[in-house]
């Protein structure tokens, strides 16, 4: 189960000429899976570093799980990343090599479904940096009227590259 999250609407002050202020601007996001509210990690939060005992979530949260199935923690952290790889980042691989689909997944953009310390799936957010190769462009052009070329989404091999990398 992977998905894509709605991003609804934004909002922001304005100033005397009623312009939007852009550093007051504010993103809301529809929580597109509340009854699992419990178990979803943003994938920079789980990695990030405390500076305090210098260990990530992620490190902790896979030590506890490996105490608790009576595994190594080396072994559970494989397990992990297993499942990370084939319910996370395969769909993601998929979407672009199938369906011409890329976007651009940092951590910041990746929301992971858990369930006993282990990835199930997850959702991608922020889709400003979503593109089509060209063979998307074609193939979904009759469908989504709004995608033009002109909008700077539809990208080429060398651009797709670039975006892969990010």
């Amino acid at each position: 189960h992977f998905g894509v999250q709605r991003e609804p609407f934004f909002m922001s002050l304005s100033n005397e000429d009623g312009t939007a202020l852009i550093e007051s601007m504010v993103q809301f996001r529809n929580n597109s899976a509340p009854e699992l509210s419990h178990d979803r990690h943003l994938l920079a939060s789980l990695v990030e570093v405390d500076p305090f005992n210098d260990r990530s979530r992620l490190f902790d949260l896979t030590t506890i799980q490996a105490e608790q199935k009576g595994l190594e923690p080396a072994e559970f952290r494989s397990l992990w990343l297993d499942h990370f790889l084939t319910r996370v980042i395969g769909p993601l691989l998929d979407l672009g090599s199938l369906g011409h689909v890329y976007f651009g997944a940092h951590l910041q953009n990746i929301i992971l479904d858990m369930k006993d310390g282990l990835p199930q799936g997850g959702c991608f957010r922020d889709c400003h940096g979503a593109g089509f190769s060209m063979k998307g462009y074609e193939a979904y052009k009759e469908q989504v009227p709004s995608l033009d070329p002109a909008n700077g989404n539809i990208l080429t091999d060398q651009q797709l590259q670039m975006l892969f990398g990010y």
